[in-house]
């Protein structure tokens, strides 16, 4: 196994800028696409077409609110700590071993802590938030490609 050595950029996380932004984005694009589901869901609005193709566009767009709310849920887990209670977070999961490095990570979303015996701790953001958002945004796209399927498949017919 390769040695690990710290230097003076090891214990830079997630650039708070960013982290801000991706997480004011994601707020404001989940309640966009959250209203837009919902008032596809209840036929007021945006065409109010019924059928196999509307329903799968107004699922798709449910599965992809989820996945961004849930993304936007771990950014808000980055947003709210600081440095020091970063390095907290680190060296509670550590237990006693040496804190080398931050491995921070936005796809997946994850802030590791990497070990003196080259092990990385994922701190911080849950554990479920990568996977869920993947599956959903994953059932978005099937969804969105099944509903344009119909959709042509529809047209065709016509």
């Amino acid at each position: 196994m390769a040695e690990v050595v710290a230097t003076d950029t090891s214990f830079v996380g997630h650039d708070p800028i960013n982290v801000l932004l991706l997480a004011f984005g994601g707020l404001i694009a989940t309640a966009v696409v959250g209203v837009y589901s919902l008032v596809r869901a209840t036929d007021n609005g945006f065409g109010g077409c019924r059928g196999t193709t509307a329903g799968l566009r107004t699922a798709g767009s449910a599965a992809l609110g989820g996945a961004i709310a849930v993304y936007t849920w771990g950014l808000l887990h980055l947003v709210v700590l600081d440095a020091t209670a970063q390095a907290k977070a680190c060296r509670d999961a550590l237990g006693g071993a040496e804190l080398l490095a931050y491995e921070p990570s936005y796809l997946p979303l994850a802030f590791g802590c990497v070990a003196a015996d080259g092990g990385t701790h994922d701190v911080i953001v849950p554990g479920y938030v990568s996977p869920v958002a993947g599956l959903l945004g994953g059932g978005a796209l099937l969804l969105a490609a099944l509903s344009f399927g119909e959709a042509y498949r529809q047209k065709a017919d016509a």
